[in-house]
């Protein structure tokens, strides 16, 4: 295999390698901002849920104090009647029945004195020590009662207390309501996929109330978070005006779940990647074969050209020559004419090859350069002298202007001079008449430009964007005169000049009232 498609089967292979990783750098990393989304997301839902529970159940129990306070204020008389006389049925049905009306989901109620003590037997056994224990701590003023679950085995309920009366008749009324309400609450709020509690913080986390109800509804052996749990909350919430905080807890099988969707999405995209990837890589390699077949046959048709026709074709031009010289017998000047032409057209055969040739090798990369330090001054002065007969066909003249410059440069000297021909010739093919061909050399920086400039009828506009490319040409010979070119002269041209590492231009003008003509330059790096 030759070196260059070595070499670019080691560059397809490290670009696919190379993009290959990259994609799945990319994938890993848009996996990995989904995931880091997708926990944000729910760690926003969670506080927003969790602010939802705190207001709803806030404002509940702050209504139902308020309601109670009412429900007191309204019926004091009644509650002292039967503070006053506790056996008394009719009392406590009446009370019992105003109640219902303010109350229709309360669970239980009852009166206590200053000291805490119950007022009437509680026969249903629905108040509990707890609750009186609590009613002695709110009437000690230590701190504001909050409520939270006492457990019963009716119904796990919660208290609301309010002082009634004063001095020796002061006590304490208080209803009962089931933990059942607060749970309504939490599942209008909890999504699908959320796991909202109330719990005691105070009390090792103590779970109270969950979305199936208080947590007598909810079976285990510990009603404590354990720390497997406590590492899965999300955020905890303080519940206003309660003992409660509202917790939110992390969904590791949802989180799970998406993690493994994201995988499989990734790998997905991948494999597909690297699917189509490994389809170019092979359309590549069998593109790139058969452009080394197309490229060996071009090359053996350039070698057939350059040999088949360079060898007959100069020994007929010698022939040629030979002839018209009289070195086979004297002809007349008509014959003369004609072999001089024909001669003429085997010159530019000859050229047409040499172009080619050229052309070959700059696509191919085997145009070979013999740099040497040079004068570029030298160079120039020589490539002028050597075509003054061609410019004497076309009557004109070349000028030297002076200062030159006078740097050395590192170039080959046969493609620079061969640079400097083609723009000399078309100087004089497309010069006007009698024209004065002016080339100057200039040093610009750390370059050398060479330019060479004509006083002809310019570049047309529409030519100028594609004047460097492969068989262009603006055709604007002179009067009675025929242009020979095979339009690749400025293409091979630019090519070797950049091959020096140099840089290639013209500048031209087809206004008569600015001037018109044209200016090629060609620019290398001073040594």
């Amino acid at each position: 295999m030759p070196d260059n498609a070595k070499l670019f089967n080691k560059n397809y292979v490290f670009f696919v390698v190379l993009l290959i990783l990259l994609v799945a750098g990319m994938l890993t990393w848009i996996a990995s901002a989904r995931m880091l989304a997708f926990h944000q997301f729910n760690v926003d839902i969670g506080h927003e849920s969790l602010n939802g529970v705190d207001q709803q159940v806030s404002f509940y129990i702050s209504e139902k104090r308020r309601i109670v306070e009412t429900f007191v204020h309204d019926h004091i008389d009644q509650i002292k009647k039967l503070a006053s006389n506790p056996d008394n049925d009719a009392y406590h049905d009446d009370l019992v029945e105003d109640l219902a009306e303010y109350f229709p989901d309360y669970f239980a109620f009852s009166l206590t004195n200053n000291q805490g003590v119950p007022l009437f037997q509680d026969f249903d056994g629905l108040i509990s020590d707890l609750c009186l224990s609590d009613v002695k701590q709110y009437l000690s003023g230590k701190d504001n009662y909050h409520p939270y679950i006492h457990p019963n085995t009716e119904g796990y309920h919660f208290d609301i207390m309010v002082r009634y009366g004063k001095g020796a008749n002061e006590g304490v009324f208080f209803v009962s309501f089931l933990a059942d309400v607060l749970s309504n609450i939490i599942n209008s709020i909890q999504g699908p996929d959320q796991k909202i509690m109330l719990i005691q913080p105070l009390k090792e986390d103590l779970i109270e109330v969950v979305a199936e109800g208080a947590r007598n509804k909810w079976f285990r052996n510990d009603y404590r978070l354990d720390s497997h749990e406590k590492e899965l909350i999300y955020s905890r919430h303080d519940v206003k005006g309660t003992r409660w905080q509202a917790i939110d807890f992390h969904n590791s099988e949802l989180h799970s779940s998406y993690r493994n969707e994201l995988i499989f999405e990734s790998l997905l995209i991948f494999f597909l990647f690297v699917s189509v990837a490994m389809l170019l890589v092979v359309r590549l390699r069998n593109e790139e074969s058969q452009r080394l077949v197309l490229e060996n046959q071009k090359k053996e048709i350039m070698g057939m050209v350059s040999h088949e026709f360079r060898s007959p074709t100069s020994a007929i031009k010698s022939a040629l020559n030979h002839v018209s010289n009289g070195g086979a017998g004297e002809i007349d000047a008509k014959a003369k004419e004609f072999i001089d032409l024909a001669a003429d057209r085997c010159t530019h055969l000859l050229l047409l090859v040499d172009d080619f040739v050229d052309i070959q090798n700059i696509e191919s990369g085997n145009l070979k350069l013999n740099n040497q330090k040079v004068s570029l001054r030298d160079v120039v002065i020589e490539a002028v002298k050597q075509s003054m007969p061609y410019a004497m066909q076309f009557s004109v003249v070349y000028k030297l202007i002076e200062p030159m410059a006078d740097d050395y440069v590192y170039c080959d000297v046969y493609r620079i001079d061969q640079v400097l021909t083609n723009f000399l010739s078309n100087a004089a093919k497309y010069g006007s008449e009698n024209d004065v061909i002016e080339i100057s050399i200039v040093k610009k920086g750390y370059r050398l430009r060479v330019s060479i400039s004509d006083h002809g009828p310019g570049i047309p506009e529409e030519f100028r964007d594609c004047l460097f490319e492969k068989f262009a040409m603006a055709y604007a010979p002179k009067k009675d005169q025929k242009v020979k070119s095979s339009g690749l002269g400025l293409n091979i041209a630019k090519a070797i000049v950049e091959q020096h590492e140099g840089s290639v231009g013209f500048e031209t003008s087809t206004d008569a009232k600015s001037g018109t003509g044209t200016t090629f330059w060609f620019e290398l790096p001073v040594l």
